[in-house]
């Protein structure tokens, strides 16, 4: 097996895309889902952090690794193994994997180790699926794995790692626009830059790749030759044959191809209040990253400090003394 392909960055940046694109390659496996296997600071969104028996650890991680279909969506990987470990119905895609990965060469490897751990179970599974794809390196894709590049390392040394990066504003918008998320715009902004300050501590790293998402939506071809010379791996036309939508927006379900609409869109529909503000937030990283502040946000800025001081010490002062 060659070393493998991890993709890495703050949620709503394109890795999902990259992931599609990579997939499409002959030599590489694309894992279908995000494995979290890495994630020991954040458990509760690895599908396997409570198992420890063999049969629980692959089960968990299969669930993980391919978690499709509306029961599986509806209730997320973790609940739904604790389900079928409870008796419940496993769904037939995975029994499927199931049933022919136990009987396999790379599990009974594994099998005889005494101590199992779930990265040992990930490898069998990779190592099993390259050879059903007759591929000889997989992709995986965990946004989160960006803060446990120290614990990937430690199993994969040679792992190309890819961190992709948007503009902020843009992620910002597709967080505020995801009806599952939870988060605000000030929370958004601030997780993106918290990943950026980690991607930034490890450019040094030979075998560590920075890309921007716009360069690879507006001239994937460029994009795509530049990251097969640092991979490894020649680059074939299937490379572009990424039929999905890059966006996971309701109106741009059904769609195909890559939207260049969907790189400025936040010009249009965020406020100049709420842009200077994650310019505030995120403008720390824009200069080396060839991003530029909004031409506003100095203004709005000034003016949104202002009433706040207005508020904060003149209105309650004429309350006070009307009082």
């Amino acid at each position: 097996m060659k070393p493998p392909i991890f993709i890495v960055g703050e949620g709503r940046s394109g890795t999902t895309a990259l992931r599609k694109m990579l997939g499409e390659h002959p030599a590489i496996w694309a894992v279908p889902k995000e494995s979290y296997v890495f994630a020991k600071k954040w458990p509760q969104a690895n599908p396997c952090y409570k198992f420890t028996k063999l049969d629980d650890l692959v089960l968990a991680l299969a669930i993980g690794m391919n978690r499709v279909g509306q029961s599986l969506n509806k209730r997320g990987a973790a609940k739904y193994t604790r389900d079928v470990l409870a008796g419940g119905e496993l769904e037939s895609h995975i029994q499927g994997f199931m049933d022919s990965f136990k009987a396999s060469e790379e599990l009974s490897v594994i099998a005889r180790n005494e101590a199992i751990q779930a990265i040992d179970v990930f490898d069998a599974i990779c190592k099993f699926m390259l050879k059903q794809k007759s591929a000889t390196r997989f992709v995986e894709k965990t946004p989160y794995h960006l803060y446990c590049l120290d614990e990937i390392r430690a199993s994969y040394p040679e792992a190309k790692i890819i961190a992709i990066y948007r503009d902020p504003r843009a992620v910002v918008l597709s967080w505020l626009r995801r009806k599952a998320s939870l988060k605000s715009l000030l929370g958004a902004a601030q997780s993106w830059s918290r990943a950026t300050t980690e991607m930034l501590k490890h450019k040094a790293d030979p075998n560590y790749k920075i890309i921007r998402y716009e360069d690879l939506i507006s001239e994937p071809e460029t994009s795509l030759k530049d990251l097969m010379n640092f991979i490894g791996e020649d680059f074939v036309p299937e490379l572009l044959k990424e039929q999905k939508v890059n966006s996971s927006f309701e109106e741009q379900r059904g769609q195909t191809g890559m939207q260049l609409s969907s790189l400025n869109r936040w010009q249009e529909e965020l406020s100049p209040l709420q842009i200077a503000l994650i310019d505030k937030v995120c403008g720390k990283h824009y200069q080396e990253l060839g991003l530029e502040m909004a031409s506003s946000s100095n203004l709005f800025l000034g003016i949104y400090y202002l009433y706040q001081w207005f508020n904060s010490v003149v209105i309650k002062s004429l309350k006070f003394l009307s009082s």
